[in-house]
């Protein structure tokens, strides 16, 4: 099936990624959130991304004129959801609230025209099961984005027990325009990479539990893997309240005592100590601001 028009419900951090790369993929980008107002917001956050990947050299000027064509052309900010009537394609990207996702699915299925797929960005909850709550499980579909989606590559395509063939094919054929690589998971608790990263997070969480400071811990990881970010990095920069999300779905789900979250992270989320977007989580932003 050709899209033309996605529609991305949700203008947080994902949401403001994923109509990032619709947009200039040359998809017809509707976008909404439980009120306009945080759509617009969600766009100026991506034109100041332009401008300070331009000031760290990351992109040109010229590249940041033809990024904002493209999303000032593409991008129209939907007042409601009921706007999925006109998509082709819809991606959900709120919060990982399992019953919010539910309760948006069941409202999609009955707004999308018959031949659209719903996608969610799910990352741990079971696609089998939003589908159902869509009533329209054959035409539903898992697509885990990585943050920070303009810039990580992969895309987690997950297949419910009832996603059919034509709505897999689409998938694949946004992913894949949207110059994303795309690894096919079953659907199972935390799918394939969240469930390597939650491991990742609990030993590096145990660590600094232990009293080992995230400096060293996150240091050591990037000159032993050369990568850009360690564990405590990448738990702050993904909110702590999500990874611990993350960690009680998957832990719910599947009882493996390896996905139960370290006492630490749980006392830091209800200590209000969230990350980035708290200003301080294992780390303090407060004076980086």
């Amino acid at each position: 099936m050709d899209v033309g028009t996605i529609m991305v419900a949700g203008a947080g951090l994902m949401g403001q990624g994923i109509a990032e790369v619709a947009a200039c993929a040359g998809f017809k980008v509707l976008w909404s959130d439980v009120n306009a107002d945080i759509v617009r917001k969600g766009l100026a956050e991506i034109e100041r991304s332009y401008v300070r990947r331009v000031e760290k050299k990351k992109i040109t000027p010229a590249d940041r004129d033809r990024l904002l064509g493209l999303l000032h052309a593409n991008v129209s900010v939907a007042d409601n959801v009921d706007r999925a009537a006109e998509a082709d394609f819809v991606i959900e990207a709120v919060t990982e609230d399992f019953e919010l996702k539910q309760r948006l699915h069941a409202s999609l299925g009955q707004i999308c025209k018959p031949h659209a797929v719903i996608a969610s960005n799910t990352s741990t909850f079971s696609i089998t099961a939003l589908g159902a709550s869509s009533r329209r499980p054959d035409r539903f579909i898992g697509l885990h984005f990585f943050s920070p989606v303009p810039v990580m590559r992969l895309v987690e395509v997950v297949r419910g027990l009832l996603t059919g063939d034509d709505a897999l094919r689409t998938a694949l054929a946004v992913v894949t325009r949207m110059g994303k690589e795309a690894v096919l998971s079953p659907d199972i608790p935390g799918f394939i990479v969240s469930r390597i990263i939650l491991a990742w997070y609990n030993e590096g969480i145990s660590l600094a539990a232990s009293g080992v400071k995230p400096e060293d811990i996150d240091r050591g990881w990037r000159l032993a893997t050369n990568a850009v970010m360690g564990p405590l990095e990448t738990a702050d920069f993904s909110g702590l309240h999500v990874v611990l999300a993350a960690f009680d779905s998957v832990y719910e789900a599947t009882g493996d005592a390896k996905f139960k979250a370290n006492p630490l992270l749980r006392n830091m989320v209800q200590a209000g100590l969230l990350g980035r977007k708290s200003g301080r989580g294992f780390y303090d932003y407060t004076a980086k601001t």
